[in-house]
């Protein structure tokens, strides 16, 4: 009995920590950007869950990244569009002064 008791917890514990260990690599590799998110173990106890609280920390993350990309892009063009139109605000009113110029 303490034999076959021993072979479930062993069963169980080993499941477990292998699990586990393939979640902690998958996360290393993940944010290394090695690997895609979405390789996680599954299922429905403990490491399922805490794989699909990974994912949906992952997809806000990769979702943030889009939106600051996105932002720096049109802060950019902005930021451009100003300095063109600065420069030719200036060019205008210069040629004129010059122009209307004793």
């Amino acid at each position: 009995m303490a034999l076959l008791s021993f072979m479930l917890w062993a069963i169980l514990h080993y499941g477990y920590a292998s699990r586990i260990a393939r979640l902690a690599g998958g996360i290393q590799e993940w944010g290394a950007g090695r690997r895609d998110r979405t390789l996680m173990p599954g299922g429905g106890d403990e490491v399922g869950r805490l794989a699909e609280v990974f994912n949906t920390m992952a997809d806000r993350l990769q979702s943030q990244e889009v939106d600051k990309l996105r932002l720096e892009r049109e802060v950019l063009n902005i930021s451009e569009r100003e300095r063109r139109r600065i420069g030719h605000d200036l060019h205008d009113s210069l040629g004129q002064r010059l122009t209307a110029a004793p």
